[in-house]
């Protein structure tokens, strides 16, 4: 038995906290719990996963009615991996207020009037980047320039502190410098997550803080089209966002206009996509060449780390990249296109040899398919389709790789592996190992599995889907040892 009192809270928004019927932790023999509400007082009841677990019985007692809560027997319920919050399956109730958004939204754009206050300084900034400059675009987009350059580190200092120290809130700096220029604009908070991947979908009640996780920039220029901008990273190029949150509800400040994130397909998630070429030797040995592409906002996100790596660090890190597609890979070479061009996005391309990219089991030679591996029953599913919990995936698991494997004289197909086509909640899985017709074997290795959520009896089809993937996976090239004619004989 706990007792707490506490003040009335001074935005008049009374939460009495939420209260579990069932544990991870331990079995509750008997879980009670009573609240007296006040007639006058406008509490909203909620109640989860509670019908058949929790009686609920009230009456009237003065001036108040009392509501007793009551379970009984219940069991500890373990976790499971990739189950959802414990507030998506466990019985709880709570009373409380929806918080005035209206209110707080107001509140919210009035704070906002100070950090993006334009000063002297912040002035006489932005008239030095824009003059001779015509056009609102192509002066949002020099103004964005400009804060990636005046900005050592990123804070949470106002635009003129941070112009003056050069450390502060890059988007809200770049917001004062576009007022000061005359380019139409709005802060936007965002939820920072998509819809399908928010861990709360259902709030059970409104929240104040519910938008305020991502601060962007909306520029609406009169002579183009809306841009929006994250300040959050330098390298991210005007009008690109990192597409981890595509369709995340948002609102404008000060408008408060209810906005969603711009969408992005499910194949333009954060990855890297990779393309691959090997020559592999009679001896079993192998020269690779692989070039990736990170894509979805990945391509600009990892300059900023690599321009500051040293050398060694880096090609350790190309080493272990192309390492999950050719396993013992030895670097000899690697490049970073586009490191050090601010606009040109990053791709990592390398070249080395595998001792042994080929396994010789005395009657033919074979090999792994050459993609990065998935291994989805591992890491996605498990329990032999099984489940009594729901099951949520938050992340996608987006990924392309197309590889080339050029037989020389005195190797020729064996066998290839199956492929493979699935389709999985609005996404895919795809599998292709064939001759391309010019002396080759052409690898082609698609997946990209939105967020979702299952309830547990829907799991085991998921299990099977991974069960089918995993299987398509293992698959092996194998290749057979032919003669070899000798160098000026004719047959």
């Amino acid at each position: 038995v706990t007792r707490d009192q506490e003040a009335a809270p001074p935005d008049g928004v009374v939460r009495l906290g939420g209260w579990y019927f069932s544990s991870e932790e331990q079995p509750f023999r008997r879980s009670r719990y009573v609240a007296s509400v006040p007639r006058e007082l406008p509490l909203k009841l909620v109640e989860r996963n509670a019908e058949g677990v929790v009686r609920h019985e009230q009456h009237v007692q003065g001036d108040a009615v009392v509501h007793e809560f009551e379970a009984l027997d219940q069991p500890r319920e373990l976790d499971e991996p990739h189950a959802p919050p414990r507030a998506w399956w466990l019985p709880w109730i709570e009373f409380g207020m929806d918080a005035d958004v209206p209110r707080h939204l107001a509140s919210m754009a009035i704070g906002m009037r100070e950090p993006t206050e334009v000063t002297p300084e912040v002035r006489a900034a932005a008239d030095k980047v824009v003059a001779g400059v015509q056009g609102d675009e192509a002066r949002a987009r020099a103004l964005h320039d400009f804060v990636s350059k005046a900005l050592d580190k990123r804070g949470w200092e106002g635009a003129a502190a941070a112009l003056l120290g050069r450390e502060g809130n890059a988007a809200v700096l770049y917001a004062a410098l576009l007022q000061a220029a005359d380019v139409p604009h709005e802060l936007v908070w965002s939820r920072g997550v998509s819809p399908e991947a928010d861990p709360e979908p259902d709030p059970p009640f409104a929240e104040e803080g519910y938008w305020a996780h991502k601060l962007l920039v909306l520029v609406e220029p009169r002579d183009g089209a809306p841009a929006w901008c994250d300040l959050d990273s330098e390298s991210l190029p005007y009008g690109q966002l990192m597409h981890d949150a595509p369709g995340a509800p948002a609102v404008a400040l000060p408008s408060r206009r209810m906005l969603a994130v711009p969408a992005a397909p499910l194949d333009d998630r954060p990855t890297f996509d990779f393309a691959l070429q090997v020559q592999p030797a009679t001896d079993g040995s192998a020269q690779v060449q692989a070039t990736a592409v990170p894509r979805g906002g990945l391509e600009w996100i990892f300059k900023e780390g690599l321009r500051q790596a040293p050398a060694a660090a880096i090609k350790n890190w190309a080493q272990e990249l192309f390492a999950t597609l050719a396993p013992g890979i030895d670097l000899s070479r690697h490049e970073l296109p586009g490191l050090r061009e601010a606009d040109v996005p990053l791709t990592i391309t390398g070249e080395g040899r595998v001792p042994l990219f080929l396994d010789d089991d005395g009657r033919s030679l074979s090999c792994t398919l050459p993609v990065p591996p998935l291994d989805l029953g591992a890491r996605l599913a498990g329990g032999e389709g099984r489940r009594r919990l729901p099951y949520f995936l938050p992340d996608p698991v987006v990924q392309f790789t197309d590889a080339r494997i050029a037989l020389p004289p005195g190797l020729a197909v064996a066998e290839l592996p199956a492929g493979l086509a699935l389709d999985w909640k609005g996404g895919h899985y795809e599998l292709s190992v064939e001759p391309d017709g010019a002396g080759g074997i052409a690898v082609r290795r698609r997946v990209a599995l939105p967020p979702f959520a299952l309830e547990a009896g829907d799991y085991a089809a998921f299990a099977d889907f991974c069960a089918q993937v995993d299987a398509a996976e293992r698959g092996r090239l194998r290749l057979s040892r032919t003669a070899v004619d000798p160098p000026g004989s004719a047959r």
